[in-house]
């Protein structure tokens, strides 16, 4: 666990193996005031009050990726914000987040995948728990995101202490 400023994931870290080539803010005042205002979003989605798990702010530059994950089973919704974003980008069709839909039988024959992009200052709400996702390996050259990744949790989820 990183506090008090931007960390670079990497691949040699155990603790950031979905996120290699990323730079992260974990815990951030700001960033946790904003994704509590997104929380009636997430309500929305689910259908029940929750509470902020935990949110980061992930600056996505050349080279990095994000294959293919499931969120921890204790998160009911996530929303990625796109708070800044080059063309090429999360802020653009590009590099769009991709959610892989679960096979209907025992292939994956006809299975159909959602490719979602949400511009800068918009956001993708999901269940990131339920729904494996990714974005296309790797960030081109000369191509940034600057994302606000939140994650809720039910409202009575015990708090740690």
């Amino acid at each position: 666990y990183h506090s008090g400023g931007f960390y670079r994931d990497s691949k040699n870290d155990p603790r950031a193996l979905l996120s290699a080539g990323r730079w992260s803010l974990d815990g951030d005042r700001l960033a946790n005031f904003l994704a509590d205002s997104l929380r009636p979003a997430a309500e929305e989605a689910a259908g029940k009050a929750l509470k902020l798990g935990f949110a980061k702010v992930a600056l996505y530059e050349q080279g990095a990726e994000l294959p293919p994950h499931r969120d921890q089973i204790l998160n009911e919704v996530s929303i990625t914000l796109v708070l800044r974003s080059s063309e090429g980008g999360a802020g653009g069709p590009r590099w769009p987040l991709v959610l892989w839909r679960p096979p209907t039988n025992s292939s994956n024959r006809g299975r159909i995948n959602v490719t979602l992009h949400a511009p800068v200052g918009k956001g993708i709400v999901f269940r990131g728990r339920d729904f494996l996702h990714s974005r296309p390996c790797c960030l081109p050259v000369g191509e940034h995101s600057l994302v606000l990744l939140s994650h809720y949790v039910q409202a009575d989820f015990p708090e740690f202490k």
